[in-house]
């Protein structure tokens, strides 16, 4: 991945791309489906690395992910993301642990929107829809 390289994101007629990354199998086939129901291309990875190994193939408008993940985690998930592509990609994080928690607070200036789990599915769907609007 080069330093800088922007994504396209979704071409005309195409649905923009959304890239789901947990370890929770079950937890992530349930938002895959719900953001396949609100209309979007989804990806999923079950760990940073692979997710980072989908990047430029999937090109993926979102990512939305777990902080607490093996391999790599969200934050260093995150931190990469921004590094190469900046704020070209828009970068959701979620966690089942208080934004107060000492291992999430690192991960929250690097993301667009922070989602506490269980998630607010309302809200989910509020942010993915300003992925259409851009």
């Amino acid at each position: 991945m080069r330093k800088n390289q922007a994504l396209s994101g979704a071409s005309a007629g195409q649905k923009p791309c959304v890239l789901i990354v947990d370890d929770n199998q079950d937890a992530l086939a349930a938002l895959a489906e719900l953001i396949d129901d609100f209309g979007f291309d989804v990806q999923v990875a079950y760990n940073g690395e692979l997710a980072l190994s989908m990047i430029h193939t999937a090109k993926p408008r979102c990512v939305v992910f777990d902080v607490d993940m093996p391999i790599m985690d969200g934050h260093a998930l995150a931190q990469t993301l921004r590094t190469y592509l900046g704020r070209s990609v828009v970068l959701i994080g979620m966690s089942g642990h208080p934004p107060e928690d000492p291992r999430i607070a690192p991960v929250l200036p690097l993301v667009d929107h922070w989602l506490s789990k269980p998630i607010d599915w309302q809200r989910l769907e509020a942010v993915l829809a300003g992925l259409n609007a851009t």
